[in-house]
C-alpha cells in the first residue's frame, strides 16, 4: 500500500506539471482507476493521494468539459466518510470535478452529495477552511447540476443559516472571509431557484437584505462579497420584488452603487436589480428610487460603462420604467439621461 500511495502521489505531481501527461493518464482511464481505488482503500494516505490525483486530472488548461466516471462523486463521498480528516481535500476534488464536467451530467451519480455538503456547512464544529471548501463544492454543484426542489430547499436553508451565523452578533464578529464563500454558494442555490421555485419565508428575505446592508457597514471594500450578495438579491427579484421593496432593498442597493461607483460588477448588478424593481411601475417605488439617488446612479453607470452591453440594457430599461412619472422624467433629462439613452440605442 505504501508503494502504491507513493506512486499515486508522484503521478499527481507529474499530471499537475504536464498537460500531455494529464491527457495521457485521463485517456487511459485514470479517473476510473482512481475512483475504484478510492472506494475500497483502507489507507488514509492512499485515499488522500488519490483525491489529489483526481483534482490534478480534472484541472486542465484547455478548460474543455469532461465526462467524469459515473461513480466518481460517490467514491469521493465514501472516501470522505471513511476518513473524516480528508474532508477538505475531498471537497476540493468535488469542486474541481464539478467545474470541469459537461453541464447537466445527469449520468453521474450525485446521490447524497447535497446532504453531505449540508452536514459539513451546518455543523458548528466545522473549521472555517473546510466550510470554505464545502461552499465551493456546493457552488460548483449547483452551477452544473439541475437540483430538485427538496434538495434546493435544504441547501438554501443550510447556507442561509450559516450566513446568519457568519454575519456576527453580540457574541461573535462579522466573518468576512467565510461569508464571502457562503454568499457565493447561496447565490448559486438561488440561481437554480429562479427556474425551480421553492417557498422562501419573508423573514429569510429580510435577513438577506440585512446581510447586504451589513457588508456596507462592516466590509465595504470586499467587492466579491458585495457582488455575490447583490446576485442573491437579483435572483430574489425574479419572484418576490414586492417583499424586497418592503424590507428596504432599494436604499441598500443604491448605497452599494454609491460606495463603488467605478466598479463595473457592482454597477451592473445594481442596474439589473433597479430595472427589475422599477418594472413594477409603482409610483411609490419610482419615488423611492428617485429620492435615494437611484436615477443619478443609473445615469452615472450608463455614462461610465458605454462598452458594457448589460449595463446599457438594464440602465435603459430602468429609466424607461421610471419615466412614467413626470418628475422622474424631468430628473432623468436634467441628468443627461435622455442623451445617453439615445446614444445607447444608436450604438446597440
Amino acid at each position: 500500500v505504501e508503494v502504491q500511495a507513493s506512486s499515486c502521489a508522484s503521478l499527481a505531481v507529474l499530471v499537475s506539471s504536464s498537460e500531455n501527461t494529464r491527457n495521457m493518464v485521463f485517456e487511459q482511464g485514470g479517473l476510473s482507476t482512481a475512483t475504484a481505488t478510492l472506494m475500497v482503500t483502507e489507507s488514509e494516505t492512499m485515499a488522500e493521494n488519490v483525491l489529489q490525483l483526481i483534482s490534478a486530472l480534472v484541472c486542465t488548461d484547455s478548460k474543455k468539459a469532461l465526462q467524469i466516471p459515473n461513480e466518481m462523486v460517490l467514491g469521493i463521498l465514501q472516501g470522505m466518510q471513511r476518513f473524516p480528516n480528508l474532508t477538505k481535500t475531498a471537497c476540493i476534488a468535488i469542486r474541481n470535478s464539478m467545474l470541469m464536467t459537461i453541464p447537466g451530467f445527469q449520468s453521474v451519480n450525485t446521490a447524497g452529495l447535497a446532504e453531505t455538503l449540508c452536514g459539513i456547512i451546518d455543523s458548528p464544529t466545522t473549521p472555517d477552511d473546510i466550510i470554505i471548501e464545502a461552499c465551493g463544492a456546493l457552488w460548483a454543484f449547483c452551477t452544473k447540476q439541475q437540483v430538485g426542489a427538496s434538495d434546493l430547499s435544504r441547501l438554501f436553508s443550510t447556507v442561509l443559516q450559516r450566513c446568519d451565523r457568519l454575519k456576527g452578533d453580540d457574541n461573535s464578529q462579522f466573518n468576512s472571509r467565510v461569508l464571502t464563500e457562503a454568499a457565493g454558494a447561496l447565490s448559486s442555490v438561488l440561481y437554480r431557484v429562479r427556474d425551480n421555485p421553492i417557498p422562501i419565508p419573508d423573514n429569510d428575505i429580510d435577513l438577506m437584505v440585512a446581510i447586504l446592508d451589513l457588508v456596507i457597514e462592516c466590509d465595504v471594500e470586499n467587492v466579491a462579497l458585495m457582488d455575490r450578495m447583490l446576485n442573491v438579491i437579483l435572483s430574489l427579484c425574479c419572484f418576490c420584488k414586492e417583499v424586497l421593496i418592503q424590507f428596504g432593498v432599494i436604499v441598500v442597493v443604491i448605497d452599494c452603487m454609491v460606495e463603488h461607483e467605478g466598479n463595473e460588477l457592482i454597477q451592473q448588478q445594481g442596474c439589473a436589480i433597479l430595472a427589475l424593481l422599477a418594472s413594477t411601475e409603482n409610483l411609490q417605488v419610482n419615488l423611492s428610487i428617485a429620492e435615494t439617488d437611484g436615477i443619478d446612479m443609473i445615469v452615472s453607470a450608463l455614462a461610465g460603462f458605454p462598452e458594457n452591453v448589460q449595463i446599457q440594457t438594464d440602465a435603459c430599461r430602468a429609466l424607461s420604467h421610471l419615466s412614467i412619472d413626470h418628475e422622474s422624467r424631468m430628473l432623468i433629462c436634467s441628468q443627461g439621461g435622455l442623451i445617453l439613452v439615445v446614444n445607447a440605442m444608436n450604438k446597440y
